[in-house]
């Protein structure tokens, strides 16, 4: 049997083992020696090899970002980075000449982050791994993760580059993957003297959450012969006479001579608005009422707008711009395509402010170079209902909203390939998934956040694009934390209410692939609490009345095991006929199915009969600088 294991020397004298299975190299801040031991062990041999080298710090100037953040607009601190394979390299920059520095945080705040600090001193720079475990100066790690690639100062301007791997195996650092992650930066105006002087940053600091993985790039390209049309809110004067308003209102699409396809979808936030611009869908259809504009729910919405129902693009806090793939667009000027857009915009203003008259809207851009597939928008989730139902002073309370086999076999004539996908729940929301399944097997999670945060609703990119067939089950899940809430939380449209959907944007575009969701039936309730109601008022009502712990008992046997309610739409969000309406909860479905990493990057390598003794620092430098190569051979 054969074995390699690698250790290193660092400058200080410490041996270290790499805790990934494939060897890393380990940079140091400036040109410095390492030794680094492999052993080979073979029967009753072992091999030891020690060779010594130099580091030199990587000489490039920048790295080929595909992503940008500004992450405070003060210091125009910019967070750049991008993804190879099983790496991630980050540039990191903002107006001072002391230390940048980020931290990957499990929730916004120092403790338990992974954080790198990086500055450049009389024409060196410097790169130090550290971790938070309080609120005070982060501690050095013991093992260096990551790898300087450049540092500059430029017209008052601090510069550092340099790469990591997603997964460290270092239980000191936080891996990086698909959820949303907590970014935490910081600045100061001096240059530490050395590692170990890294100064209070004191406000000089702040917190942004980012989809890291997944996200789209910002390095996008127009087409030449792109053009774009907009529609926006007319001054509407927000209600303060409520918390929750959703305003409808309706916009022509431009005629066109020609065929066009849309090939990216934009919102536009009047600015001081972005707390009060909560989300916004845009729908389409053939109807001659441009520029209404009222309360959604308001009786006088002619009958045309009220049956806007395809779904054309959605917007929620913290978005981007969405640009779909160079083969794919949405498709304007044929002959039956929309004539209205009609947004359906959700205000949230909870002070009641009467101060609030908002022109918030959209931009689509677009092109006459027509693309290979025409989009589709297709909703999964739980149906936006009272009869979702969360108890009280929960840290997860699930509940799932199920697409049914049965469905997609009516709502699809061929495979389809989705591109994004983009989940959406309210203030309670903590964690999201929507799983694929097909024939009762997992096939995986097309999309999935354990670290979901309200305020920041993105599209994700799926790469590659997967592929679904007539007959496939979905599920989304959503995890939902009410500590702090005293009573039930409904699911409804308000922003203390609850949302359980997703969206999968996908080509070619089918017309019954409208909706697919499910809710609760009533009659679980019933059942679940022996009580006889008829109405979702009645069933609150009567849960008011109860013991909070057999409240609880009660919601999860419902929302865990009870009948559902199916509902299957098609894109004018009619019912699709032979459909089965009441379904069983799925046998298949298990809340903790997931598939798994067969690549276990950190799978630890034994070391078999075999002892490692550490020299001390003064006697492993003087190896290093007498011996190019030492190969001892010891017997068992």
């Amino acid at each position: 049997m054969h074995r390699h294991v690698t250790y290193i020397f660092n400058h200080q004298g410490h041996l270290s083992r790499p805790r990934c299975a494939t060897e890393r190299s380990h940079y140091l801040n400036s040109p410095m020696l390492y030794a680094k031991i492999t052993m080979f062990e073979s029967g009753a041999k072992t091999v030891v090899f020690m060779c010594m080298c130099f580091v030199v710090v990587n000489t490039e100037d920048s790295i080929t970002e595909t992503h940008e953040v500004v992450m405070n607009a003060k210091y125009d601190f910019r967070f750049k980075w991008r993804i190879d394979e099983d790496n991630i390299f980050i540039e990191m920059s903002a107006n001072t000449l002391g230390y940048v520095a980020i931290g990957f945080s499990p929730n916004g705040g120092m403790p338990g982050s992974d954080i790198v600090v990086g500055w450049v001193r009389n024409g060196q720079s410097y790169l130090s791994d550290r971790h938070a475990i309080t609120y005070s100066k982060p501690e050095a790690d013991t093992t260096g993760d990551y790898t300087l690639l450049y540092g500059h100062e430029d017209g008052g301007r601090t510069r550092i580059g340099f790469k990591r791997a997603l997964n460290t195996c270092d239980d000191k650092d936080n891996i990086i993957n698909a959820d949303t992650i907590r970014v935490i930066w910081a600045v100061n105006s001096i240059d530490p003297e050395d590692s170990d002087d890294i100064m209070y940053h004191n406000t000089s600091r702040g917190v942004r959450s980012i989809i890291i993985l997944d996200s789209q790039q910002t390095n996008f390209t127009f087409p030449k012969d792109y053009n774009y049309f907009e529609g926006f809110m007319p001054n509407v004067t927000v209600p303060d006479n409520s918390d929750t308003t959703y305003w409808c209102y309706s916009f022509a699409v431009p005629t066109f001579e020609n065929p066009v396809h849309i090939f990216r979808a934009e919102t536009i936030v009047q600015e001081g608005h972005e707390s009060l611009v909560h989300h916004l869908l845009v729908y389409s259809c053939r109807s001659m009422n441009m520029n209404w504009s009222s309360n959604c729910f308001s009786p006088n919405m002619p009958t045309d707008l009220r049956n806007c129902d395809r779904l054309v693009y959605g917007w929620a806090i913290g978005a981007e711009p969405l640009n779909f793939p160079e083969h794919v667009g949405i498709s304007l000027g044929k002959e039956n395509d929309p004539t209205v857009y009609f947004i359906e915009l959700h205000y949230d203003n909870p002070g009641l402010s009467p101060d609030f008259h908002d022109n918030s809207g959209v931009r689509f851009y677009y092109t006459s170079t027509l693309r290979q597939y025409e989009a589709g928008v297709w909703q999964f989730g739980e149906l936006v209902s009272p009869f979702q139902a969360i108890p009280p002073k929960e840290q997860l309370f699930k509940t799932f909203g199920i697409c049914y086999g049965d469905c997609t076999r009516q709502a699809l004539d061929v495979n389809i390939n989705g591109f994004f996908v983009f989940l959406h729940s309210h203030l309670a929301g903590r964690q999201m998934k929507l799983q694929h399944y097909r024939n009762g097997h997992l096939i995986e999670d097309v999309g999935r956040d354990d670290n979901y945060d309200f305020n920041l609703q993105d599209a994700r990119v799926l790469q590659p694009e997967r592929v679904f067939k007539p007959g496939d089950d979905f599920v989304v899940t959503c995890g939902y934390n009410t500590a702090d809430r005293d009573s039930i939380t409904k699911g409804g449209l308000g922003t203390k209410d609850e949302m359980c959907v997703a969206y999968i944007y996908y080509y070619p575009k089918q017309s019954n692939a409208g909706a697919c969701q499910s809710v609760p039936d009533l009659n679980e309730f019933n059942s679940a609490f022996n009580i006889e109601c008829d109405t979702a008022e009645c069933i609150y009502a009567r849960l008011s009345e109860m013991d909070p712990t057999l409240v609880r008992e009660g919601l999860h046997n419902v929302s865990y095991n009870g009948k559902r309610n199916n509902y299957c739409r098609d894109l004018d969000y009619n019912n699709i006929p032979g459909v089965e309406f009441y379904k069983d909860f799925p046998a298949w479905f298990g809340e903790n199915d997931r598939i798994e990493d067969q690549n276990d990057v950190c799978s630890p390598t034994g070391v078999t009969g075999s002892s490692i003794s550490i020299m001390p620092p003064g006697s492993i430098m003087l190896i290093m600088l007498f011996l190019a190569r030492t190969v001892i051979l010891t017997m068992k």
